[in-house]
C-alpha cells in the first residue's frame, strides 16, 4: 500500500517495518540515499506527530549530530575491538576518517517515543550503518538518538 505524506513524501507500508522511503542525506560530506523508516511505536497504523517533530528536529540540528555519531562510533568501537579475533582484524579508530572508511549509513529509523526498556523520554531515532567490523554474523551497527544527542550504541538493531 502506497501513501503520500507531506514531510515524509510517498511511502510504502510494509506490516513489519511500517512505513518505508528513500530520502537522500549528506553525511560527512557525502550524499547518499538511504532508507527511511517511519515505525509504528504506537501500533495505530498512523504517522504520528511524534514522527514528525523527531524528523524535523533531526533534520533542524543534522550538522551537529554527524560529528557527535562519529565520536560515539569511535568510542564504541575502541571499547569493544579486542572482544573478538574478528574486531582485531580491523584497525582501532582514531579519527573520522577510520570510521567513514568502515561504516556506511544505509537506514534512519524514526520511533514515535523510545523504546520502554530505555525508561526515558523524548525525539527518538535510530541510526543504522553497515559496519564490517562489528562482529561476523550482523555486521551492523545502531546508534541510537533522544533529543538529537547519541545515548547508546550497539551491534544489534534497536
Amino acid at each position: 500500500m502506497q501513501e503520500s505524506h507531506p514531510l515524509f513524501g510517498e511511502l510504502e507500508y510494509d506490516d513489519y517495518e511500517g512505513y518505508i522511503t528513500k530520502t537522500v542525506v549528506a553525511f560527512s560530506g557525502q550524499e547518499k540515499e538511504i532508507e527511511l523508516v517511519i515505525s509504528e511505536t504506537n501500533g495505530n497504523g498512523g504517522i504520528e506527530k511524534e514522527h514528525c517533530e523527531a524528523y524535523e528536529a533531526m533534520l533542524a540540528n543534522w550538522d551537529n549530530i554527524v560529528p557527535d555519531v562519529l565520536q560515539a562510533i569511535i568510542e564504541y568501537q575502541n571499547e569493544h575491538w579486542d572482544d573478538t579475533d574478528h574486531t582485531q582484524s580491523y584497525p582501532k579508530f582514531k579519527t573520522v576518517e577510520d570510521v567513514l572508511e568502515n561504516v556506511e549509513l544505509i537506514s534512519i529509523r524514526i520511533e514515535a517515543q523510545p523504546h520502554e526498556y530505555l525508561e526515558i523520554e523524548g525525539r527518538f531515532i535510530v541510526l543504522l550503518f553497515s559496519a564490517e567490523w562489528v562482529n561476523n554474523d550482523y555486521r551492523l551497527l545502531s546508534v541510537a538518538l533522544v533529543n538529537e544527542k547519541v545515548i547508546h550504541v550497539t551491534d544489534q538493531d534497536i
